[in-house]
């Protein structure tokens, strides 16, 4: 059953609680879609939280990449674990936005191995930069390994692949192994 399908029945009768979902194959938890009065409020997923994590785990069920068992818990949410608010037909909108972006980029995606360094001379030329890529350039000069880019930004992961290709188009990267 796919998330979107559980979430459709939760809202309509404004369940309040928790969906858990685990892998198919291990049974291990993977994260929750935490939902109030039928809402989305948050959602925790592959180490990430909120609007990213929640985008994230649709596209992978979607896209059949990984395959959940789903738990449905009533619960009450209280106000301190609310990340964000979406009503489910929000959700879908903003997910059909996303969804060709995501697999347009999945096949420029570098490998998670890579290390990449800011270049140097491309911050003393001073060229200008949108916010998402001046986000990724915050993001590497903490974290310089491909993966933990992608895991410690807070963009969704289409949007940290275009800003890279971006950056390397610009000169502003070097991959130094």
């Amino acid at each position: 059953m796919s998330i979107f399908k559980i979430l459709r029945e939760q809202s309509a009768i404004g369940f309040d609680g928790r969906i858990v979902f685990q892998g198919n194959d291990s049974g291990q938890l993977k994260g929750e879609v935490l939902v109030h009065s039928g809402d989305i409020v948050g959602c925790n997923y592959n180490g990430s939280s909120g609007k990213k994590a929640l985008l994230n785990l649709a596209y992978e069920d979607f896209a059949e990449v990984a395959e959940f068992n789903y738990t449905v818990e009533p619960e009450v949410i209280s106000q301190d674990k609310i990340q964000f608010e979406s009503t489910l037909t929000d959700f879908e909108d903003s997910f059909r936005e996303v969804y060709e972006k995501i697999k347009s980029s999945k096949k420029l995606k570098p490998p998670p191995g890579k290390r990449l360094v800011i270049n140097s001379d491309f911050v003393c030329r001073g060229d200008k930069i949108s916010a998402t890529e001046f986000d990724i350039l915050c993001t590497i000069s903490d974290f310089g390994k491909v993966a933990d880019i992608y895991k410690n930004s807070p963009l969704l992961d289409f949007e940290v692949t275009l800003g890279l290709v971006s950056l390397r188009k610009k000169g502003a990267l070097k991959v130094v192994s």
